[in-house]
């Protein structure tokens, strides 16, 4: 079966120093309705205030073969700073998405995820996601057009920010990552149908939250604090509530209209701006920037009374699907 690349080299997942040897082959994910492109959300970008001035470099894949590193890895983004071709061999033209993988971890997680709301509430949810493939594509796309907005990603890391005194400060880049998701959310609105930017949100967090139960159920890193972040805010703005049932603690949904999704987006992006974005964007020093990450992940994370109720939701997830 012909494939649009062949990638054979030496690959590192991105939390870490070192890698090994990998290889992956297949095709790019196909030009379809609803699904958006680099381009797109760069256009989005380029009309934003707060555009940073870097554009997104993407695309999502299918892949046929998955070998070494790119196998074993759990991550989904591959990113071209990652990637050391062999034999002279080609280089990643893009970062990217291996739509495919990302696919069958959400699948395999759904249960999981489904045992921490009350019953059947997640069936409506469900129903808004019609395209998983690309719901997974423009998921990630929006998520680094978020990173581009404010001081964008890439000259944080230019200027040490995310480590200081050269050691590495997990929770600014879990604040980091929290602010990238909540400004996805205004490009998704920008720049694809209201039913599936809702679709992207409904992705964005469950599958966070599937993978921080994943993580207290096998006892592995997942991703740092930023579910509990949208956790706290999305219980702050109501969209979630904590359930008292007689099977323990579950999570509702006030409402899974498109409509309301789409009034949450708008302002977990504001939030994003107000808390985080226009206070980096007030100065020029990268201090200054980690000192106002550091105390809102001390006060919505280190300090935050929901943080036992949350736990116990994960728990009582694992317990069920460990039944």
């Amino acid at each position: 079966m012909p494939v649009d690349f062949d990638f054979y080299g030496t690959f590192r997942v991105q939390s870490r120093i070192s890698g090994g040897i990998g290889r992956i082959a297949g095709n790019w994910l196909p030009s379809r309705q609803g699904v958006i492109s680099s381009d797109d959300v760069n256009r989005t970008l380029a009309r934003n205030a707060f555009w940073s001035g870097l554009s997104v470099n993407l695309r999502p894949a299918i892949m046929t073969q998955r070998e070494g590193m790119f196998h074993d890895a759990s991550d989904n983004l591959y990113k071209i700073e990652c990637f050391e071709p062999f034999r002279e061999g080609p280089a990643f033209p893009c970062h990217i998405v291996d739509v495919s993988k990302a696919a069958t971890q959400w699948r395999q997680r759904w249960p999981l995820v489904a045992s921490i709301f009350v019953e059947n509430q997640l069936a409506d949810l469900a129903g808004i996601q019609e395209d998983l493939e690309g719901v997974i594509a423009n998921e990630y796309c929006c998520h680094e057009a978020g990173h581009l907005l404010g001081h964008a990603v890439q000259a944080k890391a230019k200027n040490s920010y995310f480590s200081p005194g050269d050691r590495v400060r997990w929770p600014l880049i879990w604040v980091e990552e929290f602010r990238a998701d909540l400004h996805s959310y205004s490009v998704a609105l920008e720049t694809m149908t209201p039913h599936s930017a809702a679709a992207l949100f409904v992705y964005n967090y469950l599958a966070r939250l599937a993978g921080d139960a994943l993580s207290v159920r096998d006892r592995t890193y997942g991703y740092g604090t930023v579910p509990f972040l949208l956790f706290v805010l999305l219980v702050n703005l109501r969209f979630l509530e904590i359930a008292r049932t007689k099977s323990g603690l579950k999570l509702a949904v006030a409402t899974a209209s498109v409509p309301e999704i789409l009034r949450i987006m708008e302002r977990c992006h504001t939030h994003g701006l107000e808390a985080l974005t226009e206070r980096e964007l007030a100065t020029h020093d990268p201090l200054e920037w980690g000192i106002n990450a550091a105390r809102y992940y001390r006060e919505r994370v280190l300090k935050n009374p929901l943080r036992e109720d949350y736990l116990r939701l994960l728990c009582g997830a694992t317990d069920q699907t460990n039944h």
